[in-house]
């Protein structure tokens, strides 16, 4: 998936992926998280001392309140996943149950930090304002331009080989059947990228117009959709494409479960194990905070 760049997920992106998505699990890394998300932020705009003081001081307030809060949502999941996935009673409903609940505890984190964000965008200067546009816009182009140079095929294959990276991350090499099955999934899913450009292109399109409006609680208003339910300006068709896919997705993975090795099992249960440890080090770590 073509991940959307907006600032509504400057701050609390680059914190969520880093504590849940990378492999890092010791406690020194975790504790530079705060370091790590200003720095994915000057990347698209240079903060005065001040700017990056109180960022820091919001992104830490998150971090705390996602240890208290997310991550046990997290841990809950790792644990019944781990459950199910040893008693081999893994359905599809239970899997589509778990996404729409993720999917709405990330849609209340976003409202509920929404007040942390609005102000960092109302500190920016309009130097500063400019030179986001300027970034989100060079990144957007980036992504039109390479997906103008590739064909429909290679598309296709990048596709497949995303997903079997993805897979083997879990459950380490696929098998001969198995890469079939990422085959099926990829040929019989639409490739939802110029799609996601357009919507990308316009919710950036309706961002400019909402920074430059002079009235702040008519800008709060538009930032207020733009930053908590920036669905809303996706067409019918990438949201229709979006949950088909994400119902085949599913349908492939359980049919990949029932195919799993003696050693891919064990390596998944090590990497749920993994996923839990490093959660508990990070709420031991931010929960006092």
């Amino acid at each position: 998936m073509n991940v959307q760049i907006k600032t509504a997920k400057v701050i609390t992106s680059c914190v969520i992926a880093l504590v849940f998505l990378t492999s890092c699990s010791q406690r020194f890394a975790l504790g530079f998280i705060d370091t790590f998300a200003l720095w994915q932020i000057n990347k698209l705009v240079t903060l005065t001392d001040t700017q990056e003081t109180e960022t820091r001081r919001a992104i830490n307030e998150i971090l705390g309140d996602i240890a208290d809060d997310e991550a046990v949502f997290v841990q809950s999941l790792i644990r019944e996943t781990r459950t199910r996935f040893h008693s081999r009673t893994l359905s599809e409903t239970w899997l589509i149950a778990q996404g729409a609940e993720v999917t709405e505890v990330w849609q209340h984190f976003r409202i509920k930090h929404y007040d942390a964000i609005e102000f960092f965008l109302e500190s920016l200067s309009s130097t500063q304002k400019e030179r986001l546009l300027e970034a989100l816009t060079e990144r957007l182009q980036e992504d039109i331009e390479e997906l103008s140079q590739q064909g429909e095929q290679e598309r296709l294959v990048n596709r497949r080989v995303r997903f079997e990276e993805t897979v083997e991350r879990f459950i380490g090499r696929l098998t001969p059947t198995q890469r079939r099955l990422a085959t099926r999934l990829t040929s019989s899913t639409p490739d939802l990228t110029p799609l996601w450009l357009e919507y990308r292109e316009r919710w950036l399109q309706e961002f400019e117009k909402a920074l430059s409006v002079e009235s702040k609680a008519e800008r709060q208003r538009a930032m207020s959709v733009l930053l908590t339910n920036p669905e809303s300006l996706r067409s019918s068709e990438l949201q229709e494409g979006l949950a088909s896919s994400r119902e085949q997705s599913v349908t492939i993975l359980i049919d990949m479960e029932s195919t799993l090795t003696d050693r891919q099992r064990r390596h998944f249960l090590r990497e749920m194990n993994k996923w839990e440890e490093q959660l508990n080090d990070f709420i031991e770590l931010y929960k006092s905070r």
